[in-house]
């Protein structure tokens, strides 16, 4: 029976492993999502791994030689434990893969994962990196925070996708 697997990839390498894993006939898996950031004052906008140096390959272990997993170019390793690799919980992958855009991007923005008291930062704009607390969404891909502007809370409304997780 086919399940998915985490593959631990060398630092950066991510892309190299999984190009290596699809060219030696395995089904591979690379979420990547959409970062923004701010470079010299420019705006750099790039795709990069959703779980940096790991990625998923859907193995029947009973069937397949998944050994040569661990010696691909790009790539560490499976991800095991007591010398079998570790199957991933049924339903990880498909609810990756239904999060992604037309783009083939994850979806980032928390708007949808959000509750009100959240804490939030701004992702970009002349607000970039500031803080705020999630209110509410307005289901249009809008959302209104609270930011705390010249000693009082503020309302401020804003596209989903410019609010991410406060670290």
């Amino acid at each position: 029976m086919k399940r998915w697997y985490v593959v631990q990839a060398k630092p950066g390498r991510e892309r190299l492993a999984e190009g290596n894993l699809l060219r030696q006939g395995y089904s591979a898996y690379l979420p990547r999502l959409k970062s923004v950031r701010r470079k010299a004052g420019r705006r750099i906008v790039a795709a990069v791994a959703l779980f940096p140096g790991y990625l998923f390959v859907e193995l029947d272990l009973d069937r397949q030689a998944w050994r040569s997993v661990n010696g691909t170019y790009g790539a560490v390793g499976l991800v095991a434990f007591g010398g079998r690799p570790a199957p991933l919980p049924a339903g990880v992958v498909p609810g990756i893969r239904a999060r992604e855009g037309a783009d083939g991007l994850v979806e980032e923005d928390c708007a949808g994962r959000c509750r009100p008291g959240d804490r939030v930062a701004i992702a970009d704009g002349p607000l970039a990196e500031a803080d705020a607390l999630f209110q509410a969404a307005d289901g249009r891909n809008r959302v209104v925070v609270l930011m705390r502007l010249l000693g009082r809370d503020v309302p401020v409304r804003l596209a989903g996708e410019r609010i991410r997780a406060a670290s």
